[in-house]
Formats: structure tokens, C-alpha cells, sequence
């Protein structure tokens, strides 16, 4: 698969599954910063809408996830072993 067509394959994936950001999720986010150190302040948003909306995996090659105890990284350069759990 090239560039353009994982680009593709993805952009169908998350159509519609967009979340807003509340301004309670950014207030959350910025208390979780002094418990997660290494992770950025756009990883720190993006756990805050997780729990928010109760999800626990996240599609991602940033190792910072692996910090949030409740979060389960799946690292897309591993697509083979996992996208038959999450119908991708």
C-alpha cells in the first residue's frame, strides 16, 4: 500500500468519528500534564477525549501513549497483528 492509498484507507476510517474539544477537555488535559510529563499537550487532549468518550485504544506510532495506563497503543507499523480486533 502507497502513501496515498493508507492516507485514503484511514481518512474512511475516522469519517464521521471526529470528536469535538470542549473547553473542560482542555482544563482536564492541563491538570494530566503533571502526571504525563513526556507526553505533548495535543497527546494530553487527545487522552482526555478518549476518556471522555470511554475509549481505551489508540492508533498510534508515538510511544508517549504507552505511559496512560488505560490506554492500549496500537502502532501502525504492527497493523498486521491487531486490525482483525478493531475491524480495520
Amino acid at each position: 500500500m502507497d502513501g496515498r492509498e493508507a492516507f485514503d484507507s484511514f481518512a474512511n476510517l475516522v469519517r464521521g468519528r471526529v470528536e469535538p474539544v470542549y473547553a473542560g477537555d482542555v482544563e482536564d488535559a492541563a491538570r494530566l500534564a503533571g502526571l504525563y510529563a513526556s507526553l505533548s499537550a495535543r497527546d494530553l487532549i487527545h487522552v482526555v477525549v478518549m476518556r471522555r468518550l470511554n475509549v481505551t485504544r489508540v492508533v498510534s506510532a508515538d510511544q508517549g501513549f504507552d505511559a496512560v495506563s488505560e490506554l492500549q497503543r496500537l502502532d501502525p507499523s504492527n497493523l498486521s497483528e491487531w486490525q482483525v480486533h478493531v475491524g480495520a
